[in-house]
This record gives C-alpha cells, structure tokens and sequence, in this order.
C-alpha cells in the first residue's frame, strides 16, 4: 500500500510541476486513484486527517470528492402510462450539476434520457 501511496505522490507532483498547490486543478483519474488510496486507508481505520496526509491531499478535499462522486451520478427513472393534459407536453429537465433545459418537447427529453442511460 504505501509502494502505490508513494507512487501517486510522485504522479502528482510530477503532474504539478512547478506550480503552486492548488493552482491547477486534478484529473479524474487522480481523483479516483486518491479516493481509491482513501478508501482502503479508511478501511484500515485510519483517520481522514491522516489519509490526506499521507496522501498529499487535503482531508477536506477528499470529503468534497466523496460527496460529489455520489451527487454527480445521473438517477434512473421509470415513466409509467401517458399523461392526460390540456397543456403541451413539454418538460424541463433539470440536470445534477444544475444545468437547464426548459421546454423541451417530452419526445425530445425522452430520447436524451434513453441515450445518456
């Protein structure tokens, strides 16, 4: 375990070069290396504030990174029967992150649904 802790450090401050910290913002894969690295530390019982450390991440950073992992992810949803409405049948879709999409068509948020899974 610490062969690949020192291994990521390596990465990241090769990946850094000769920034400051913080000036140039991860990849995914280095955030999914270090909250993979967290997890298994945690596991071993190793508090969060010494993870960061050993990991040369910020403890708060890696909360953050949990925390948006599980909100970033798309929901499933189930569309049961057909709608009786006097209105037309446009949808706003709304995404995780905040983005909008108002008044669409519902066939046209139906097929951008069905190909983001």
């Amino acid at each position: 375990m610490d062969e690949k802790i020192e291994a990521f450090r390596g990465e990241v401050a090769r990946w850094r070069g000769t920034r400051r910290k913080g000036a140039r913002p991860y990849t995914a894969e280095m955030k999914a290396k270090a909250l993979q690295l967290a997890q298994r530390l945690r596991k071993r019982g190793v508090p969060m504030a010494a993870v960061g450390e050993r990991i040369g991440i910020c403890a708060a950073t890696l909360y953050l990174w949990q925390g948006s992992s599980k909100r970033g992810r798309m929901m499933r949803v189930k569309v049961v029967g057909q709608v009786a409405t006097a209105a037309p049948a446009v949808v706003d879709l709304v995404s995780p992150r905040g983005y909008r999409l108002p008044g669409l068509p519902v066939k046209v948020a139906m097929t951008m649904l069905q190909e983001l899974g």
